[in-house]
C-alpha cells in the first residue's frame, strides 16, 4: 500500500514538474522574435509509391538548428563538448529548452517520429536531428505515364508560430550536399522509380486561418521521381504492337472468308480492351488522358478500322467486285502501318516532346 501510495506521489511530481516546465520555464517561449531556424532534409529511403490514391511514403531525417542564448553552458565545467538528449522520454521530460513544434500540411495520418535527438552547444547553438516516416498525400502529372517523371512536395510549418515568431530558413550547404547524397546513395529507390533529386527551398509565408489571420513560414520539400518505363513497354506497349501487325495479316487472307478475317479482328479487339483493363488498375481517377491511354486507342481504332475493312471487302465481293475488293486489301497492306505509325509519331509530340 505504501509503495503504490509513493509511486503515485512520484508520478504526481513528474506531472507537475512538466506543466510548470511548460507554463512558467523558458522552454515555453521562443528565444528570439523571429528566432531564425535553420533546416535540412535527406531521404533515407523510398518505401512505397500509391499512384492510384496519390500517396507517397518516405523516411526523411531531419534537422533543425536554432540558437537558444539561455542554454549556453561552459564547457570545462561540464566537462563535455555538448549536452545531449536522446529518446522520446528525454526529449519530452528532460530537455527544458524551447523548440518548434514541426508540422507538415500534406501529411496523412499521425507522424511516426523513429528516433530524435538535441544536442546542446556551449555557444547555445541547438541541434534537434529526427527521422520520420512520411506518408505524403501529393498529386501527380501522370500525361507521360511510363514516361513520366514526378516531383512530389511535402510543405514544412512550425505548427502554432507565426512568422514574426519562428521562421524557417534553408541551411546554406543542403544543396551542394544533397547533390552529393544523390550520386553516393543511388539505392534509394523503389521498383520502377529512380530518385534523380530532392530539394528544400524557402517558399512565401502561407496564412493560416484558425483564430487571427496571420502569416507562417512555410518550406517546401521537393523529391524528383523519374520513372524506369521498362515494365510497361515489355509487359504492354510492345506486346500490343506486335499484336497490331499481326492481325494486319488479315489483308493477305482470301477475300472471301470474313469469318476468319473476323475472328482475327475481334480477338485482337478483346486483348486490347484486356490491356486497357490492366492500366486502369495500376492508374488513380484521372480527368485526361495519357500517354498509353492515347496508345490503347489507336490501337482499339486500329483494330476497329480492320473489321470495317474486311466487312467492306466481303460487300464488294457481294456485289461481284473481286477485282476492287482485292486492291483494297493491297492498299490497306500499306496504308494501315503508315497511319499507325504516323499517330505513334503524333502521340509522342504531343506528349514526349
Amino acid at each position: 500500500m505504501l509503495n503504490n501510495n509513493l509511486l503515485k506521489l512520484f508520478f504526481l511530481l513528474l506531472i507537475s514538474l512538466a506543466y510548470y516546465k511548460n507554463m512558467f520555464g523558458y522552454g515555453s517561449i521562443p528565444p528570439q522574435e523571429p528566432t531564425i531556424v535553420k533546416t535540412s532534409a535527406f531521404i533515407t529511403d523510398i518505401q512505397s509509391l500509391d499512384e492510384v490514391n496519390e500517396q507517397l511514403q518516405i523516411d526523411v531525417i531531419f534537422k533543425f538548428r536554432w540558437n537558444d542564448p539561455r542554454l549556453k553552458f561552459n564547457a570545462n565545467e561540464e566537462k563535455t563538448p555538448y549536452i545531449l538528449y536522446q529518446g522520446d522520454f528525454q526529449y519530452d521530460e528532460i530537455f527544458e529548452g524551447w523548440k518548434p513544434q514541426i508540422s507538415i500540411i500534406n501529411e496523412v495520418g499521425s507522424p511516426q517520429i523513429k528516433a530524435r535527438q538535441i544536442k546542446i552547444y556551449p555557444d547555445g547553438n541547438v541541434v534537434y536531428t529526427e527521422q520520420r516516416t512520411l506518408h505524403l498525400e501529393t498529386p501527380m502529372q501522370l500525361e507521360k505515364f511510363p514516361f513520366d517523371k514526378q516531383t512530389l512536395k511535402a510543405y514544412i510549418i512550425p505548427f502554432g508560430y507565426d512568422s514574426n515568431e519562428v521562421k524557417l530558413v534553408v541551411e546554406p550547404n543542403h544543396r551542394i550536399t544533397v547533390k552529393d547524397y544523390v550520386k553516393d546513395h543511388p539505392n534509394v529507390n523503389i521498383a520502377e522509380w529512380h530518385l534523380t533529386n530532392f530539394n528544400l527551398v524557402n517558399t512565401n509565408p502561407t496564412k493560416y486561418y484558425y483564430g487571427k489571420s496571420e502569416k507562417v513560414s512555410m518550406l517546401e520539400f521537393s523529391i524528383s521521381l523519374e520513372r524506369k518505363p521498362t515494365n510497361i513497354l515489355l509487359k504492354v506497349l510492345i506486346p500490343l504492337t506486335l499484336l497490331v501487325l499481326a492481325m494486319w495479316a488479315v489483308f493477305w487472307m482470301d477475300t472471301k472468308a470474313l469469318s476468319d478475317r473476323l475472328n482475327i479482328a475481334f480477338i485482337g479487339i478483346l486483348s486490347v480492351i484486356a490491356y486497357q483493363f490492366l492500366i486502369e488498375g495500376e492508374m488513380p481517377d484521372i480527368d485526361y488522358l495519357t500517354f498509353t491511354d492515347g496508345f490503347l486507342l489507336l490501337s482499339f481504332t486500329i483494330l476497329f478500322s480492320t473489321v470495317l475493312e474486311s466487312l467492306i471487302v466481303y460487300w464488294l465481293i457481294k456485289l461481284d467486285k473481286q477485282s476492287f475488293a482485292k486492291r483494297l486489301d493491297i492498299f490497306s497492306r500499306f496504308a494501315f502501318p503508315i497511319t499507325y505509325i504516323l499517330f505513334i509519331f503524333s502521340l509522342y509530340l504531343i506528349y514526349l516532346h
